[in-house]
């Protein structure tokens, strides 16, 4: 089995998330539920008109399922509240994928294609990507370039292309497809009310917004949004690639108030201003500066 016929799942990202025993039970019991979904679908031929109906029928009414069963698997920290409709993040694709059995491979090489336009040089890879679900299969492209807003820019203008990591612009583009055909094989595109009957509020997500006619930004000022960007390419720098920097955020933000457990951010956005100003024992700049440090200086 060469590379690309291979399975690309990353490592579960139910690991270390904040939560009891009973927590654990209810994911147990939806994957549970996700698994008796998928014998619904077995593909029938032959019979007649009717008994195709009643066929088409049940798959239609297993679909609605798999979109609610879908939902509950993930947590407010999936997604992320995008110019006002709900986006996916790579551990919401991650989490459904694994629990419906999804696979996922790559469908053809990365493709690292250098451009140019009115701003100058710059990068583009595309990720192939091809996802198989009860026998059926989609295909899609994971697309990421240096002029990605978080990556790519900086106080308001593109960075020289010195200044990106090309190897964070090509797990961008994995991950990017690797949502799109998730979801594509599911055949769905989740709203706020379809997030709310799971329990997922459109106001317990982190929030991005992008101002009409700029380049687009955060709810922060500016120079808050920047400072962040910067701060979050380190912690991808040391642990990896966007979903270990997620964990490792998630651990570093969660803290307990008056005996309960408040979960952490997998947003570095998502942040509150007085944990992210915090200049207290646990502070978090002081932190992730304190291990990119010893990352950079290890031989």
């Amino acid at each position: 089995m060469n590379e690309n016929q291979k399975g690309i799942f990353e490592e579960s990202a139910f690991e270390g998330e904040v939560g009891g025993p009973q927590q654990t039970k209810d994911r147990e019991a939806v994957q549970l539920k996700a698994a008796s979904i998928q014998t619904l679908m077995v593909p029938t031929t032959g019979g007649s008109i009717s008994d195709a109906i009643v066929v088409a029928e049940k798959y239609a009414d297993a679909l609605v399922r798999i979109k609610k069963v879908a939902i509950r698997l993930t947590s407010p920290a999936d997604w992320v509240d995008f110019d006002g409709k709900p986006f996916p993040q790579h551990t919401a694709a991650n989490k459904i994928a694994q629990a419906f059995g999804i696979s996922v491979y790559r469908d053809g090489e990365q493709k690292t294609m250098y451009l140019k336009d009115a701003d100058g040089d710059y990068i583009q890879v595309e990720t192939p990507l091809r996802a198989v679900f009860r026998g059926t299969e989609v295909s899609d492209v994971g697309v990421c370039s240096t002029r990605d807003k978080l990556l790519g820019r900086k106080s308001g203008a593109w960075r020289p292309l010195a200044e990106v990591d090309l190897a964070d612009v090509k797990r961008k583009s994995h991950s990017s497809g690797f949502r799109r055909v998730v979801f594509r094989a599911l055949g769905f595109n989740p709203t706020w009310d379809d997030l709310k009957e799971a329990g997922i509020t459109q106001a317990a997500c982190g929030k991005i917004e992008h101002a009409k006619g700029s380049q687009g930004g955060s709810t922060a000022t500016p120079e808050q949004r920047n400072e962040r960007q910067e701060y979050w390419l380190k912690i991808i720098a040391f642990t990896g690639d966007e979903l270990n920097a997620a964990d490792w955020l998630e651990s570093k933000t969660a803290y307990e108030w008056k005996g309960k457990e408040i979960p952490g951010k997998r947003s570095i956005m998502g942040v509150s201003d007085k944990q992210w100003n915090f200049t207290g024992k646990d502070n978090l700049k002081a932190e992730i500066d304190k291990t990119h440090k010893a990352f950079m200086e290890k031989p």
